[in-house]
């Protein structure tokens, strides 16, 4: 049996940055290519639901 997945609705591209937000019904993982080709990881954790919305650290509280 073939799965297909609705690949919009799970990642969300900046190109600009090279930020990328992978996406669960239950989790958000973000991260970015740097300029030297490594990535860095930016956020992990309970889903965030504003679509496009890419992620600075300093503007996340810490959660328990």
């Amino acid at each position: 049996m073939a799965v297909f997945l609705d690949v919009d609705s799970l990642v969300d591209v900046d190109s600009h940055g090279g930020t990328f937000h992978l996406r669960t019904d239950s989790l958000s993982y973000v991260f970015r290519v740097l300029g030297n080709g490594e990535l860095e990881h930016r956020y992990f954790g309970p889903i965030l639901h504003r679509r496009g919305a890419f992620v600075d650290p300093v503007d996340i509280e810490e959660r328990p």
